[in-house]
Order: structure tokens, then C-alpha cells, then sequence
């Protein structure tokens, strides 16, 4: 249900600018906490020093974005799916260019 709502909520905001500023509030807020989450990440080591946590903020909220995009579409899919996709183009890349 909700991500049918998300899309319609989409849909909407390009045709009514009133409605669209408060997706655009709560994104704000989205990206504030997830950016605080990377550098977090990254104070702990968890994410080389050199890792743009914008970028990656950004990524993270296209990701759940298209995660609800596609539920809405073709329906559920498990929440696990998208981590195990992401993890299979790591698995090719090759060293680390510092190592």
C-alpha cells in the first residue's frame, strides 16, 4: 500500500507545486540523517577517509526510491534482494588503489 501512495505522491507533485515542497521538507531531513549516518561510518573507520558520504547519501535515497518505484509496479519483493544485489558488483571489483 504505501509504496502505490509514494508513487501517486510523486505523480502529484509534478503537477501541483504545493504538495511537492513536502516531499522536498522530508527529503531534507532524509539526507541530513543519512549523511550523518555515512560520517558516522566513516569517524569509525567503517568507510575509507576518502569516501564522498554526499554521494553516497544520495545513492542510498535513489536506492530506496527505486526500491518502492518497483514494489508499486511488480509488487513485493524481500527487503534482503536489493543488499544481495549490491553486493554481487563488489564482489568483481579488484584491489583497493592504495593497497
Amino acid at each position: 500500500m504505501v509504496p502505490r501512495l509514494l508513487a501517486q505522491v510523486w505523480t502529484e507533485t509534478t503537477r501541483h507545486p504545493g504538495p511537492a515542497a513536502v516531499p522536498a521538507g522530508g527529503h531534507d531531513k532524509v539526507r541530513a540523517a543519512w549523511g550523518r549516518i555515512a560520517e558516522g561510518y566513516q569517524d569509525a573507520g567503517l568507510l575509507p577517509a576518502g569516501t564522498g558520504t554526499a554521494a553516497m547519501t544520495r545513492a542510498v535515497i535513489v536506492l530506496v526510491q527505486a526500491f518502492a518505484a518497483r514494489t508499486a509496479l511488480y509488487g513485493g519483493v524481500s527487503e534482503q534482494a536489493p543488499g544481495d544485489g549490491l553486493r554481487a558488483p563488489r564482489a568483481t571489483e579488484g584491489p583497493a588503489p592504495d593497497a
